[in-house]
């Protein structure tokens, strides 16, 4: 195998790690799979960012404010965002050690991200087959040689 093609294997697998990783964590938030812890939150505060190119919706728990960055608040899409008052009961996910919370139907786990991770999933593998082709042939083409 050529230095480049272990080069390609090497990134390739690096990245299936961490799209492995991203896909097996939005599996357990949806909860199609254990492992996410489910905490009742009651929202204390709302609050919406305005960006350059869109605006962002913030709700925050355990009295802690929306507009401050952390662990006690949840960027969501408009349309969940504007159906949550303060005082809303909310069931947060956490996984394994990550301090992050998360939604069922959050951001994190929308179908646009899925989407998208599973075409990084499937370009990921599609090179690590490409770098082994030479490989994963090589014995068939003895085979013909042989003939």
């Amino acid at each position: 195998m050529t230095p480049g093609r272990i080069i390609g294997l090497i990134v390739c697998l690096a990245l299936l790690y961490v799209t492995g990783n991203k896909l097996h964590k939005m599996a357990v938030i949806k909860g199609w799979i254990d492992g996410g812890k489910v905490v009742k939150k009651t929202i204390t505060d709302k609050t919406t960012t305005v960006g350059t190119r869109s605006d962002a919706y913030w709700i925050a728990f355990d009295n802690q404010p929306a507009s401050q960055i952390g662990d006690h608040r949840l960027n969501l899409q408009y349309e969940s965002w504007s159906k949550l008052r303060k005082g809303d009961e909310i069931e947060v996910i956490y996984v394994g050690n990550d301090t992050s919370p998360y939604l069922r139907d959050g951001i994190f786990v929308s179908d646009d991200n899925f989407v998208f991770d599973l075409f990084l999933l499937g370009a990921e593998l599609t090179g690590i087959i490409a770098c082994l082709w030479p490989l994963i042939v090589k014995p068939f083409r003895r085979g013909v040689q042989n003939k």
